[in-house]
């Protein structure tokens, strides 16, 4: 049994690497779009929509957008949310255990959402930088090996 979730796990994981890194599109606007996906994908309430709007903003690769936003969609809001509320308790310079505890009460204020409402902004733009860069080095090592020439200035 576990070795069938590894293998499927496996499946999926390099059937998203197949999509990134062969789409046709140059690499920093295909690692741009899984970015932008990964970052709506992480921010609660908000998905495909938004991804899709953003993407057309910055001129990044829509399909590794979607595909970015579907790896990380709202089911990882709620492995997210504790971490949350304490990055944006600290920024706030508030005890996390009270915005947790009014959380728990249902007290949905100011004081409870903007804290996390900060704290899920904080994390979604920092992993969904990390999915750029990450997503960035792995296309340009996969064209290289391929003796594709898309390595090209990251501006075009």
């Amino acid at each position: 049994m576990v070795k069938l979730i590894r293998m499927r796990i496996r499946y999926y994981l390099n059937n998203i690497y197949n999509k990134l890194v062969k789409a046709n599109d140059t690499p920093h606007r295909i690692a741009l779009g899984f970015g932008i996906g990964v970052f709506y994908g992480l921010f609660p309430f908000v998905g495909v929509v938004f991804t899709i709007i953003t993407s057309l903003i910055f001129k990044a690769n829509k399909a590794s957008a979607l595909i970015g936003c579907f790896v990380t969609n709202t089911w990882m809001t709620a492995l997210l949310l504790l971490p949350s509320i304490k990055v944006g308790s600290k920024m706030f310079g508030v005890d996390w255990r009270a915005v947790w505890q009014d959380m728990r009460l249902k007290d949905f204020s100011s004081d409870v959402l903007l804290p996390s409402i900060v704290g899920f902004l904080t994390i979604a733009l920092a992993v969904g930088v990390l999915g750029y860069l990450i997503s960035l080095f792995f296309i340009i090592k996969y064209r290289k090996h391929r003796g594709q020439n898309y390595a090209e200035d990251i501006r075009s």
